[in-house]
């Protein structure tokens, strides 16, 4: 049965052909992807060092590390809750608030 290795070789190389096209996107584009990482939901405004302690963030692959981002926003978190304390403590006078080793200056970075 030498013709039916023929026709079997000439129904690979349409099936070949068919695939080259379809990736070259010639019966269609492909849809858009979905986008199905969860974002955190926090309230507009002003951040509390609370909603930082407990927002959780989505993993995905080649993305940062848990701990790493964990340890950065407790950080914030703790600078946030000595300038609450400050802002209270001089109930709403920003001059009255001082300097705390916990707090740096957004100027001099110290």
């Amino acid at each position: 049965m030498p013709g039916l290795e023929w026709v079997i070789y000439a129904l690979a190389l349409v099936a070949l052909w068919l695939g080259a096209m379809a990736a070259h996107g010639r019966f269609g584009g492909m849809p858009p992807a979905v986008v199905d990482v969860p974002q955190p939901t926090l309230a507009e405004g002003a951040l509390t060092a609370d909603e930082l302690r407990t927002v959780r963030l989505a993993v995905v692959p080649r993305g940062y590390s848990i701990a790493q981002v964990d340890a950065l926003l407790e950080r914030v978190a703790r600078q946030l809750d000595v300038a609450e304390t400050h802002r209270d403590a001089a109930d709403g006078d920003p001059s009255a608030w001082g300097a705390d080793e916990g707090v740096r200056s957004p100027a001099t970075g110290r």
